[in-house]
């Protein structure tokens, strides 16, 4: 099999390196982080944030060659207001931006134009959209379990079902990770650890397990042997290196891209269903997403006179 990355760029002249990039015209105003975004056709919903953490954002909607189109950034807490958004998203030309710590999701027209707010059992960030659902990740408590996947009924926001139970018993972990759709009625979902793929069938209502999907750079370690119980003390350093936040997961031709970070840096992997690692990358900017064209990157320069973004798409082409 043969993997070729192509970078390809939507306008921007040829720098030295022969490298072109969308400038995002965002206006006068100062953003430190795009923190998240989503695209359907040619309009670009980015989230734009004042800190790293989600606090102070505001929603821009852009066309595909980075011109602002409109802008809102009512804050506070009354409808369609502003606190801190997780992870927007764009389907059949509504916004959906959900709130971090409370658990409201807002909904825009592509205008930006509110139109409702819903109240949702837990706050999180959406990783599922289409006709019928919207996909939360978040902790959903039923009978003692805990679901990471809230699947809501479009239309009154009915929580329809809970997926994929947390295996770890171990706190800190099984609280990353992501969901995607395999088809219309699978749905695949990976746990920080053990990176283990869980694939569920809506028709059916089973889910049955696939190969671990190991990140390339995040060491394979587990401190124990037979018993979660017993872990030697010495081993911590080592165990707490091998398992980092993996903010993005997603289908993409067949195969699964995992986005994650490690030691403040971006990477992302392709992998087979069965596990093989097909591509690794450590890109210059921040993975937002990923569509049929390919995976697309936030990149930020900061010079004297303030802080540019630019919108990255990097096509990849996988052949065998």
């Amino acid at each position: 099999m043969q993997i070729l990355f192509t970078l390809v760029f939507l306008m921007g002249g040829l720098d030295n390196s022969g490298t072109q990039r969308v400038l995002l015209q965002l206006g006068e105003e100062i953003y430190p982080h795009v923190s998240s975004a989503s695209l359907e056709k040619n309009t670009l919903v980015l989230v734009l944030n004042g800190s790293s953490y989600g606090f102070d954002p505001t929603l821009v909607v852009l066309d595909k060659k980075g011109r602002l189109q409109n802008k809102y950034d009512a804050k506070g807490n009354g409808p369609g207001h502003l606190a801190a958004i997780g992870r927007v998203s764009l389907f059949q030309s509504v916004i959906y931006a959900p709130e971090v710590f409370k658990p409201i999701i807002h909904t825009y027209n592509a205008e930006l134009r509110f139109i409702k707010d819903y109240r949702v059992e837990v706050s999180g960030h959406i990783v599922l959209n289409n006709k019928q659902y919207l996909g939360i990740w978040g902790e959903h408590h039923r009978n003692g379990k805990v679901f990471m996947v809230g699947l809501y009924r479009k239309g009154d926001f009915a929580l329809e079902h809970v997926l994929f139970p947390k295996e770890d018993d171990v706190a800190i972990l099984g609280n990353w990770g992501g969901a995607c759709f395999v088809d219309e009625n699978q749905i695949a979902a990976i746990f920080d650890k053990p990176y283990k793929v869980h694939v569920h069938n809506l028709s059916t209502g089973k889910t049955r397990g696939f190969p671990k999907l190991q990140p390339a750079h995040i060491p394979d370690y587990t401190p124990w042997k037979k018993s979660r119980n017993i872990v030697n003390a010495t081993d911590v350093d080592a165990w707490t290196s091998s398992w980092a936040p993996i903010d993005n997961f997603w289908r993409y031709r067949g195969h699964y891209m995992i986005g994650y970070k490690l030691e403040g840096k971006e990477y992302f992997d392709i992998m087979s269903d069965k596990g093989h690692l097909l591509l690794k990358k450590q890109p210059r900017g921040r993975l937002l997403f990923v569509n049929d064209e390919g995976a697309w990157l936030a990149e930020k320069e900061e010079n004297e006179e303030g802080i540019n973004h630019f919108l990255v798409m990097q096509k990849i082409h996988i052949d065998g």
